[in-house]
């Protein structure tokens, strides 16, 4: 095969890579998050994003208009987009020594799809990045919005000036009260599950205008090492190891969700599934396949962003997990 048929198939092959449809298997992004598209029109970042709710409603008397809100007790933390990208040559040489153009583009297919595989498995590993430095008192990068053009005002920390995961988030702007969705000694075990799932719904299940809200945990998020004692405890009628006959109130009230990226081997998460953790994401990755004219190489480019941000902290409790 010559430099002009390997031309002649670039337009074709990359218009059936571009239209493929990458596997998800057993990601936990689309669990707990909101994933949101984004493509390379939307720049390096979103600077225009309010967080936080707004006031009840109120009872509208005969002749009256609705009384007017107003913005003031929202939160603003944008969102940085990054970027990633790889690429790698088919030289002259190869090519030329493939018989049939249906190798070559099968070959290009799966430089691409190794490609996506990585992909899939960065993008994992970066949203649950967020769990494993959502509790360190310093904050970290992930949670940094920085970008071209904008500085992020609260850092490594998120909206409310405090890293994910405290024993201090303030209620609203100048209440004066705190907030915890954060236990760094407590281990997993029947009793510490239904101690977190009631301080879930009841002690952080109020908004920044202390208002009370249904607020309902539905996953524990854990790392792989803890896959045995989570499934025991919530497929268990009885408590577990308990001799008494005792009711197990766990029993089936969550799902379970593992992650080998998880790095604190008995840290976990009570979470509530799709709110407050928003996953920006261009989907599969952008390839381009093109002939290199001065080496006549075959180029396979491959590009992909994504952005993360926390946008109501009580969407997770942490537990048994170190702040350092």
């Amino acid at each position: 095969m010559d430099v002009t048929e390997a031309e002649r198939l670039i337009d074709y092959t990359t218009h059936s890579l571009t239209s493929e449809e990458a596997p998800s298997v057993g990601s936990v992004i689309p669990v707990l998050a909101t994933v949101i598209p984004i493509d390379y029109s939307d720049g390096y970042g979103d600077t225009e994003q309010l967080i936080g709710e707004l006031g009840e409603l109120h009872k509208i008397a005969p002749g009256e208009e609705p009384a007017e809100d107003s913005f003031q007790d929202l939160w603003i933390k944008p969102v940085r987009f990054d970027e990633f990208g790889a690429k790698v040559k088919i030289t002259k040489r190869d090519y030329e020594a493939i018989e049939g153009a249906a190798k070559l583009t099968n070959m290009v297919q799966r430089i691409v799809s190794s490609f996506q595989t990585n992909w899939m498995s960065q993008k994992e590993e970066a949203f649950v990045e967020l769990y494993n430095k959502g509790p360190l008192s310093a904050g970290h990068e992930a949670f940094n919005a920085t970008h071209k053009g904008y500085a992020d005002s609260t850092g490594d920390k998120i909206y409310d000036s405090q890293q994910w995961f405290s024993t201090a988030h303030p209620l609203g702007y100048d209440s004066g009260t705190t907030l915890s969705n954060y236990n760094s000694s407590r281990a997993f075990s029947a009793a510490n599950l239904a101690t977190t799932r009631r301080e879930f719904k009841k002690d952080i299940a109020l908004t920044d205008r202390n208002r009370r809200i249904q607020h309902m945990p539905t996953h524990v998020f854990a790392p792989t090492e803890l896959e045995d004692s989570v499934l025991t405890v919530l497929n268990s009628r009885l408590l577990p190891g308990g001799g008494n006959n005792d009711v197990n109130t766990n029993y089936q009230s969550l799902q379970p969700l593992f992650s080998p990226f998880l790095d604190d081997t008995d840290g976990w998460f009570l979470c509530r599934a799709g709110f407050g953790v928003d996953f920006f994401d261009s989907g599969n990755l952008i390839p381009r396949v093109y002939v290199e004219q001065t080496t006549e190489s075959i180029v396979i480019e491959v590009k992909g962003l994504y952005g993360r941000r926390i946008r109501d902290w009580r969407h997770a409790i942490a537990n048994n997990i170190a702040a350092a």
